[in-house]
């Protein structure tokens, strides 16, 4: 059968005139960044950063086409997407000597203690620093704190099952306020 990114791959390539360079542009880049064995985890992460609710695995190349039409995509701005986010998840999972060794040490070590689910609440806070909304000491601060968060929840033996929802609802809610992000450190300390 199909796996899910082999399915995704095919909606955006073959219904493209210009699927060569598309698949070569776009999806070669972000499969060698992700890694062929994580593409799934990848879609599932990404779709859940899209939609509002949770999307399974069996349902998820529906949800994928449903965000693909909701947001008007072409195939190659849909494919500009999902290298964007690749890029971020390559970061998440193998470190990126773009941002520097403080940065690439904390995602280690929240990989280290198999702290996954922060990736729903990663992608728009690196998007964020990609938009040059916070300086590379912010995102610093956010990932140190995310770390000691995991591990004091570690140490008292606090189940992680909630996690999964207050990654995926944190930053709608923590910047809910626009003017958050003026302190943007401060306001996600302040709302845990």
């Amino acid at each position: 059968p199909l796996s899910l990114a082999d399915k995704i791959r095919n909606f955006v390539l073959m219904t493209d005139a210009n699927q060569e360079s598309l698949y070569e542009n776009y999806w070669l880049k972000a499969e060698l960044l992700v890694g062929r064995n994580n593409m799934t985890a990848f879609f599932l992460d990404y779709l859940n950063t899209k939609i509002d609710g949770f999307a399974k695995e069996v349902d998820a190349y529906e949800v994928f086409k449903e965000v693909y039409r909701d947001g008007n995509f072409t195939n190659e701005n849909m494919l500009a997407e999902i290298l964007h986010y690749a890029e971020f998840y390559h970061a998440f999972l193998y470190g990126d000597k773009k941002y520097g060794d403080a940065v690439n040490s904390l995602l280690k070590s929240l990989q280290k203690l198999k702290q996954t689910t922060v990736f729903l609440f990663l992608f728009p806070v690196f998007d964020d620093y990609h938009n040059n909304v916070i300086e590379l000491t912010d995102l610093e601060k956010v990932l140190r704190f995310l770390l000691n968060y995991s591990i004091r929840r570690t140490i008292c033996e606090v189940g992680s099952n909630s996690l999964r929802g207050l990654y995926k609802t944190l930053y709608s809610r923590v910047f809910a306020r626009p003017e958050n992000k003026n302190n943007y450190y401060d306001a996600i300390v302040s709302f845990f």
